[in-house]
């Protein structure tokens, strides 16, 4: 939020901001609308958290981008475990899609997460 702060005061044209993560996304967004100026500028995150979803879902953010971090998590112990045991893990064994998200299919992605973090249950 503090890096857009200052970019909206430096600059007074931003057609488009793309941000790392959905987190930074928000936060860029918050800036913009506290100075009016949200409705200005495209924005898009990356990864697709609950939080960028409903903020597309919402208007205020266009679109993210999603890599199933439960599976990115999961492929990579699997990856270190088979390194680990002497085993070959291949350049391109385990590979990551992204999905673009945008308000046409949001609510299907925020849709899944509940069965996604199950993943994260403390048994």
């Amino acid at each position: 939020m503090t890096v857009m702060e200052n970019m909206l005061t430096k600059y007074p044209k931003i057609d488009f901001v793309f941000c790392v993560n959905d987190d930074a996304t928000v936060g860029a967004y918050e800036a913009a609308a506290a100075v009016g100026r949200a409705n200005e500028i495209i924005f898009v995150g990356h990864d697709g958290t609950v939080d960028g979803l409903q903020y597309i879902l919402d208007g205020k953010i266009s679109y993210t981008v999603f890599q199933d971090p439960f599976k990115m998590g999961r492929d990579s112990i699997t990856a270190l475990v088979e390194h680990w045991s002497g085993n070959e893990v291949a350049r391109y064994q385990y590979v990551f899609v992204c999905e673009i998200i945008d308000k046409s299919n949001a609510q299907s992605f925020l849709d899944i997460y509940p069965a996604m973090e199950k993943w994260y249950e403390i048994k």
